[in-house]
């Protein structure tokens, strides 16, 4: 997404009804190629007004009408309220975590239930636990062989 720099601000018009109200304003920035822009900016009325030298990074859209200044967008942030905006984007490692505790959790579950109702049976004079990594480790090692054998075939 393209940065630009604020090198001036105009306020136009202020509008909307209670609760959701908003800011127009003509902004002057300084493209990623050095180039010199006019645009609108919307913005919510609380938004603070960007200031000359701040960075915004956005998309510049065509005029919606001929005689209108382009329009600067602005990425939506999330928000909460009831206002919308979307969900705040999570972190992807911390997802994966999320997932993969779930996942362990609930392979727990099944086993244990399966030990419980006689459903899976260790080998004779192994701990369930032993017994269930050694063969999820030979499982594993098949599966691995099987699809190395497939990428080998083309």
């Amino acid at each position: 997404m393209p940065s630009y720099t604020v090198k001036a601000v105009k306020q136009i018009a202020n509008g909307g009804e209670a609760g959701k109200e908003w800011t127009r304003q003509k902004v002057r920035l300084i493209g990623p190629e050095s180039e010199m822009t006019d645009a609108t900016l919307f913005c919510n009325r609380f938004t603070p007004v960007p200031k000359e030298g701040d960075t915004l990074d956005g998309t510049i859209e065509p005029a919606k009408q001929e005689g209108w200044l382009p329009e600067l967008k602005l990425p939506r942030k999330g928000g909460g309220g009831f206002q919308g905006g979307g969900p705040r984007p999570e972190d992807p490692k911390r997802m994966a975590s999320i997932a993969m505790q779930h996942s362990q959790d609930t392979a727990w579950r099944i086993v244990q239930f399966a030990l419980e109702n006689n459903l899976l049976q260790p080998e004779p004079g192994k701990q369930p636990m032993q017994w269930l990594c050694e063969t999820v480790a030979y499982r594993a090692e098949q599966v691995y062989q099987q699809v190395k054998e497939a990428q080998d075939r083309g």
